[in-house]
């Protein structure tokens, strides 16, 4: 569970405290993956539509560390 203290200060306005506060909460949201969860169960997915993009995540998860071993491997050794 996320939750976010607003700390008060003398210097600043109540509202910039309070967008702080949130852009805070919303950054350690997506960091839980709390909105992503919500987004998988806001509608119903019948199976085979479940199994494409479980096939499609898969694909991007794979993709993406292709790419990242790929640029370890370009990075030049560097010798001093």
């Amino acid at each position: 569970m996320s939750y976010v203290e607003v700390r008060t200060n003398p210097n600043k306005k109540h509202s910039d405290l309070l967008n702080e506060a949130l852009k805070e909460l919303k950054r350690k949201m997506k960091k839980e993956g709390i909105l992503q969860d919500l987004k998988k169960y806001e509608f119903y997915m019948s199976p085979s539509k479940k199994k494409r993009f479980r096939k499609k995540e898969a694909f991007k998860r794979l993709k993406r560390e292709q790419r990242k071993t790929e640029w370890y491997r370009k990075k030049p050794l560097v010798v001093e």
